[in-house]
């Protein structure tokens, strides 16, 4: 939560930050078939990795957050298709 906060104060009341993030159901790139250090976070490569689904994307930047666009998207930009969150939070 700790980088939520962080972010929050680099953005100015209604600024937005834009984003995307590793969903839990991505298992292409790390969801699944890794060591879990805890859940929704992976070993992959010897790198930890964390996985978001819509529930824990709002624990994270809950208030004074609000969320304009919120939706789990796939990619086909890395070779095999990607799952991620997109994210568009504003700073309230």
């Amino acid at each position: 939560m700790a980088i939520a906060a962080r972010i929050r104060s680099a953005l100015a009341t209604g600024r937005v930050l834009v984003a995307r993030i590793n969903s839990t159901r991505d298992h292409h790139y790390g969801a699944s078939s890794h060591p879990a250090i805890e859940p929704d976070h992976y070993d992959v490569d010897g790198e930890p990795k964390r996985f978001f689904d819509e529930a824990g994307v709002r624990r994270l930047f809950a208030r004074p957050w609000t969320f304009p666009a919120l939706e789990e998207r796939m990619s086909t930009r890395f070779g095999q298709p990607k799952l991620l969150e997109e994210i568009v939070i504003e700073a309230a």
